[in-house]
């Protein structure tokens, strides 16, 4: 963890969600960037690119949505993320077993 010290908030990001991913459950990137602290002006929505293009490398794919859990995000809806080698544990509908 003292290494994502010397990291900006976009690699800290990543590293988290990477972390979280790892684990095998569903993760909404939010779970990573509300562990990361940024300076007052800060544009988070950057953070958007970091599961497309993961996405777009396969490195993840979609399996479903929930309600957000902050409340600046109004219950937003966000969605979940697994690594392609646990997508199999995940059926179209995103809920597990379902494949």
């Amino acid at each position: 963890m003292n290494a994502m010290l010397n990291q900006n908030p976009e690699q800290q990001v990543e590293a988290i969600f990477r972390r979280l991913l790892h684990e095998g459950k569903p993760v909404a990137l939010e779970d990573a960037t509300k562990l990361v602290s940024t300076e007052p002006g800060f544009d988070r929505r950057i953070f958007g690119q970091i599961p497309q293009r993961m996405l777009r490398d396969g490195e993840i794919v979609e399996v479903g949505f929930r309600r957000s859990e902050s409340a600046k995000h109004n219950s937003g809806i966000k969605r979940l993320w697994v690594l392609t080698e646990y997508a199999s544990d995940y059926g179209p509908s995103g809920l597990e077993g379902d494949g």
